[in-house]
């Protein structure tokens, strides 16, 4: 199933397309709509995209932004692009980002709604065999910054971390056996340093599911750190620390109450604690709240100072400075987008 994203600022215009067209006579299916460019990056962290419908005139991130970022980060998508500009500038300008088709709204209604989708659909197509030895090497580079991701191991302890690793793996699609021996690698370094017996990635046909079996066996490693009796390996320690914060980050969390949990002192555990996560224990803390806000946001219909509360803050001013930093947006303005 090719999947599609529909980016256009005009919430009507995104429900038009998405009614009109006959998406599953060709192997469509609509994983999502937004409103403009910004949008749509984060929508491409969280989800797989194959074909992205993009306005060429947005607000805070254009089409022409999206589709440079998106060629950079997500190799593999590909663009539709859609306008009620027709000069020759702009349709030079989205050939060259390899765009499959370039729709003039204009005409979108007069045209065969079948007939647009089957030339996208045969172009979507051929571009991914034709191109396909010129891809591989941007997907090398890209597999190759994604390993030393993998390596460094934060994804063990940052399930964020963790969830966009396998996203990129997925999309990125290195070779079932050039991952199986990626991991292998990682789950090897991992049980030494657990005390644990050596984990055996069982044969499988397709990246997906090692995905789903890495998975499993990361929510198993968890439970079992979880039950260990004693605190004399520092990755257990961890494990049970990340698990202390997922069950308290409403509370007022200080380093050295977790620290001396886990009987050590607040210095050497913060030390170890940015070590193995990658964060700072405050930057960790701030962050998983932030995403508890932000689901908060886009899911409920709750006051922003009861959702500040439930996301671990007291302070309403303090909450509304920190979701601009990390969101570079205020609390409003985060969930007017997913209104939209």
């Amino acid at each position: 199933m090719i999947k599609v994203l529909i980016v256009d600022d005009d919430k009507l215009a995104r429900k038009g397309i998405i009614s009109i067209l006959p998406w599953a006579d060709f192997n469509m299916k609509i994983v999502g709509d937004v409103q403009n460019g910004r949008v749509a990056l984060e929508f491409l962290r969280e989800h797989e995209v194959d074909i992205m419908f993009v306005d060429i005139d947005m607000p805070e991130i254009g089409g022409m932004e999206l589709m440079e970022t998106s060629r950079k980060e997500y190799p593999n998508v590909q663009f539709v692009v859609l306008t009620f500009f027709e000069e020759f500038t702009y349709a030079q300008a989205a050939i060259r980002y390899g765009v499959l088709e370039y729709i003039s709204k204009i005409q979108m209604e007069k045209e065969d709604g079948a007939a647009m989708l089957s030339r996208i659909f045969r172009r979507f197509e051929e571009k991914a065999n034709i191109n396909s030895t010129s891809e591989d090497h941007e997907n090398q580079e890209f597999w190759e910054r994604l390993k030393i991701e993998w390596q460094h191991l934060y994804w063990l302890y940052d399930t964020p971390c963790f969830e966009a690793l396998v996203r990129k793996t997925k999309q990125i699609n290195p070779g079932t056996r050039k991952l199986e021996r990626l991991l292998l690698k990682c789950i090897q370094i991992i049980d030494n340093s657990f005390g644990r017996e050596e984990s055996m990635i069982p044969y499988f046909t397709d990246i997906d599911l090692i995905l789903e079996w890495l998975i499993k066996w990361r929510d198993e490693l968890y439970q079992w750190a979880l039950e260990e009796d004693t605190n004399e390996k520092m990755q257990v320690c961890m494990i049970k620390a990340i698990h202390y914060l997922k069950l308290h980050y409403k509370d007022s969390l200080k380093a050295e109450e977790i620290a001396d949990k886990l009987g050590m002192s607040r210095s050497y555990f913060s030390i170890n604690f940015k070590k193995y996560t990658g964060k700072t224990f405050r930057e960790y803390i701030r962050a998983k709240r932030m995403r508890i806000a932000a689901g908060l946001l886009e899911e409920s219909d709750k006051r922003v100072i009861d959702i500040a509360k439930e996301s671990g803050f007291e302070d309403i001013n303090y909450f509304n400075r920190v979701f601009h930093e990390e969101m570079k947006c205020s609390p409003t303005e985060f969930r007017k987008k997913y209104t939209n």
